[in-house]
C-alpha cells in the first residue's frame, strides 16, 4: 500500500502543478484512488483500499479536508485547528487487527466493529497547538475520558486516554523545520 500511496503523492504533485497553471479543476484517477487538484492549489487525494485486513479511506487536503462519512458526532475534537488529513480503517468483524464486537456509546451512536479515525490538525505555531492541547485534554476529562500517559520530547506530546468506548491516542510536535505544528489524534473502538 505504501507503493500505492506514493505514486499518489506523485501524481498529486503534478496534479498541482497542471491547476496551479489556472483553469478548473484536475483530477487523476490512480488503481489506489482519485486526486483532485482545485483552482489555487488545494488538494484533495482520496486513497481507497479494501482487502486485508480491511478497507481505508482518507482525504488529505493542504486547505483542509471534512471529517470522514459516519466520523461519530459524540467524539469530541481538538479546537481552532486546520484539519488537512481524515483517516477512516474499518477491519472486518473477527479480523486479529480489529475489534471483534460492535457496540454503541451512551449517545446511541453506533460503532462498528474495528473501526478507527485518524485526524491531523494544523496549527500555525507550536504555542497555539499546545494551547488547543490543554483545552482537548479539559474537554477529553469534563466528558469522562481517563488519562492513561503523557509523555513530552523534544517538544513532541503523546498521550492516550480512554472512556468505555473509545480509545484516543494523541501525538502534537513540530512539522520539520516550519514553525508549525500537527495534532494527530487517532480514535479507535475500545475491547
Amino acid at each position: 500500500m505504501a507503493g500505492k500511496l506514493v505514486m499518489g503523492l506523485v501524481g498529486l504533485a503534478a496534479a498541482s502543478s497542471l491547476a496551479a497553471c489556472g483553469g478548473g479543476s484536475t483530477t487523476i484517477r490512480t488503481g489506489s484512488g482519485t486526486i483532485t487538484v482545485h483552482p489555487g492549489g488545494n488538494a484533495t487525494y482520496q486513497l481507497k483500499s479494501s482487502g486485508p485486513p480491511g478497507t481505508i479511506t482518507e482525504s488529505v487536503g493542504s486547505n483542509g479536508v471534512s471529517l470522514p462519512t459516519g466520523f461519530p458526532s459524540s467524539l469530541p475534537l481538538p479546537p481552532n485547528g486546520k484539519l488537512i488529513l481524515a483517516n477512516t480503517a474499518n477491519a472486518p468483524a473477527g479480523s486479529s487487527s480489529g475489534t471483534t464486537r460492535a457496540s454503541s456509546t451512551a449517545s446511541g451512536s453506533a460503532r462498528s466493529a474495528g473501526v478507527s479515525y485518524d485526524l491531523i490538525y494544523k496549527y500555525p505555531t507550536a504555542s497555539a497547538a499546545s494551547s488547543a492541547l490543554s483545552a482537548y485534554d479539559h474537554t477529553l476529562s469534563s466528558e469522562g475520558y481517563s488519562e492513561q500517559s503523557s509523555a513530552s520530547s523534544s517538544g513532541t506530546v503523546i498521550q492516550s486516554w480512554t472512556s468505555s468506548a473509545w480509545n484516543i491516542s494523541i501525538t502534537v510536535g513540530p512539522t520539520g523545520s516550519s514553525p508549525a505544528s500537527e495534532f494527530d489524534v487517532t480514535f479507535t473502538v475500545a475491547l
